[in-house]
């Protein structure tokens, strides 16, 4: 039987994340990819038998908004859980992405596999 992913690329949001103490008042701009596997292949073509992209976009910054995130790392966590939850999701995986404050890199990125 073939295994089914849904994806999203580059879900931009705005989060209150990082250590530093101008990250911690200043929400910044992040980008998140997410694959969410399904649980089981839909059969009859019906949007129930998958899960939605527009609700694993809002559970991602729902959990976002939640609270404050130190580290990319836990935020992608966090995300993880939340998708997996919604069903019928078997597993999923995050990666978020964040311009840098301090390092001289293009971009920063963690992904969550759950």
């Amino acid at each position: 039987m073939a295994q089914v992913s849904i994806q999203i690329q580059a879900l931009k949001i705005v989060a209150s994340i990082g250590v530093w103490a101008r990250e911690r008042t200043t929400p910044q701009p992040i980008e998140i990819d997410i694959t969410a596997w399904l649980n089981a292949t839909p059969q009859h073509d019906k949007l129930e038998e998958t899960a939605s992209y527009d609700d694993i976009a809002k559970a991602a910054q729902m959990v976002a908004d939640r609270r404050h995130h130190d580290l990319i790392e836990t935020l992608a966590v966090d995300i993880c859980k939340e998708v997996v939850a919604m069903g019928p999701v078997e597993s999923a995986e995050v990666r978020v992405t964040k311009i840098p404050q301090t390092v001289n890199a293009e971009a920063l990125t963690a992904t969550a596999k759950l």
